[in-house]
C-alpha cells in the first residue's frame, strides 16, 4: 500500500510542475498577444490653446484623465485617476491625484515651472498613454483623455488640434516655440 502511495504523491508533484509551467507558458503568450496587437501611440506635443511666448515662469496642467466610481453613501461619484508627469529625459517629476476627494469630480489644476514634459496618466478606451506637454508661462494645458474628447473645437483648424487615433481630440497641438528650454531639477545655487 505504501509504494502506491507514493506513486501518486509522485505522479501528483509531476502534475503540478506540469500545470505550473503551461500555465507560465501560456500567460507569457498572452503577454507577447497583448503587446503585439496594441502599437505605441506616438503623439504630437498637446499645449495650452493658443500658445505662444508667456512671459510668466510658470504655467499650468489639467488632465481630465479616466474616472473612477466611487460609492459615497449610495451615491456614485466619478472622480479622475491620478498620473505622473516626467521630464523629457524620462526622470520622474511629480504625482498628481486629481481630485481632492472622492466626492471631487474636477480634474484639478497644477502649477508647473514652464518647459516640456510627459504625462502619463489613464486614458479612456486606451489603459495607460504618455502624451508630450508643452507648458507655457502663464497658460493653462489641458488633456482630454476621457472619450467625449475636447469641447468646443470648432473654431480651430485640424492642423492646431491633436487626437487619438479613435479620433476624439485630446488637446491643442503645442507650437514648436512655445517654450525655449526644458526645466532643470537641480537646485538653484545660492
Amino acid at each position: 500500500m505504501s509504494s502506491l502511495l507514493i506513486t501518486n504523491v509522485q505522479h501528483r508533484t509531476v502534475g503540478l510542475f506540469e500545470l505550473g509551467v503551461s500555465l507560465l507558458i501560456a500567460a507569457l503568450f498572452g503577454l507577447c498577444g497583448c503587446a503585439a496587437t496594441r502599437p505605441a501611440l506616438t503623439l504630437d506635443p498637446v499645449g495650452p490653446r493658443g500658445s505662444g511666448f508667456g512671459l510668466a515662469n510658470q504655467g499650468y496642467l489639467q488632465v481630465f484623465s479616466e474616472t473612477e466610481a466611487h460609492d459615497v453613501g449610495r451615491i456614485i461619484y466619478y472622480s479622475h485617476s491620478s498620473y505622473s508627469i516626467y521630464t523629457t529625459t524620462n526622470k520622474y517629476f511629480k504625482g498628481v491625484i486629481n481630485h481632492a476627494g472622492n466626492t471631487d469630480q474636477s480634474a484639478m489644476v497644477v502649477t508647473l515651472p514652464a518647459g516640456k514634459y510627459q504625462v502619463v496618466a489613464r486614458a479612456e478606451g486606451y489603459g495607460l498613454v504618455t502624451v508630450p506637454v508643452v507648458i507655457v508661462g502663464g497658460k493653462t494645458t489641458i488633456l482630454y483623455l476621457e472619450r467625449s474628447g475636447m469641447p468646443e473645437t470648432q473654431d480651430l483648424t485640424e492642423a492646431e488640434l491633436v487626437r487619438f487615433p479613435q479620433g476624439y481630440v485630446i488637446g491643442c497641438r503645442a507650437k514648436e516655440r512655445a517654450v525655449r528650454s526644458t526645466p532643470s531639477l537641480a537646485p538653484k545655487a545660492e
